[in-house]
């Protein structure tokens, strides 16, 4: 039996017998992409398989009762140094966020709605500020004419390694969709919703960098992953919402987007504009 693998389940095990579901996505094995002994088999088909096996578990995860509001005051500032070569997906996320927001949707294609209408980013789940190992949604977006609220996870392409499987980031996603408060949610954000989205869905979306590991998987893991697809169904018929998976690419530099700083404000460096790709919608189908 391969010893990457079994350690890799005794982990999993672990969080779900000590009722600590809602850390799931944070074990390491699930970062794990590689083969499984002599079959060939993907650790990432094999975990979500396992996964797929403790479907009641991960349906359990309850909302954080969150005390502090939701909508941080959020001015696509930074406290960071100002320093606008160091990269990373907190300063992508903000640079997005202020793009869209202060030069317009010009600056941004995304012709199938997969980011939508922005209206904030980093939104805390944590329930208090030590001890919490929740972390934050990237990106708050709106599609008004269907009526969707897109919960966003972005993943970008490290220098060094391409990092987070698709299957990481999809247990992400759907965890800070589970610990979400949604009746607190949309009241705090009420004033920047449209007024039909009293009653909205909610779409989970991965936004992940062309060329990262999640962005290569998304193109064939319904082929070669029929696994980690099933879960991805299962999970999209347990929440009745969509998973939409989409990827991006800046023009001028794919692997490092330049970024500007402008009054403590980071955006895309001058030429450079950011195109959305949808690959594949997975809906509930009951």
């Amino acid at each position: 039996m391969d010893y990457h693998y079994e350690k890799g389940r005794r982990e999993l095990e672990v969080l779900i017998q000590q009722d600590r579901v809602r850390c799931i996505y944070q074990a390491p094995c699930l970062n794990l992409s590689g083969p499984r002994s002599r079959k060939e088999e993907r650790f990432t088909n094999s975990f979500a398989k396992y996964l797929l096996q403790h479907l009641v578990e991960l349906g359990s995860i309850q909302p954080n009762k969150r005390c502090q509001s939701y909508s941080c005051p959020h001015h696509g500032q930074t406290s960071w140094p100002k320093d606008s070569r160091i990269f990373n997906e907190k300063r992508l996320v903000r640079a997005i966020f202020n793009q869209q927001r202060h030069s317009g949707n010009e600056s941004i294609s995304d012709p199938d709605n997969c980011i939508g209408e922005l209206i904030d980013y980093e939104i805390p789940l944590k329930q208090q500020m030590s001890g919490d190992p929740a972390g934050d949604i990237d990106l708050l977006g709106v599609c008004r004419e269907k009526k969707i609220i897109n919960l966003i996870e972005v993943k970008i392409l490290p220098k060094k390694s391409k990092r987070d499987t698709l299957l990481r980031a999809v247990m992400e996603i759907f965890t800070y969709y589970m610990l979400l408060d949604r009746n607190k949610f949309l009241d705090e954000y009420k004033d920047r919703l449209p007024r039909n989205l009293s009653s909205p869905s909610y779409q989970l979306v991965v936004c992940s960098q062309a060329g990262s590991l999640s962005a290569e998987q998304m193109k064939n893991f319904q082929t070669e992953q029929k696994d980690l697809l099933a879960l991805i169904e299962a999970l999209a018929n347990q929440i009745q919402q969509s998973f939409l998976f989409c990827d991006f690419t800046i023009q001028g530099d794919e692997t490092q987007p330049q970024l500007r700083l402008e009054e403590d404000r980071f955006f895309f460096a001058e030429n450079r504009s950011m195109a959305v790709t949808k690959i594949c919608e997975i809906r509930a189908t009951r």
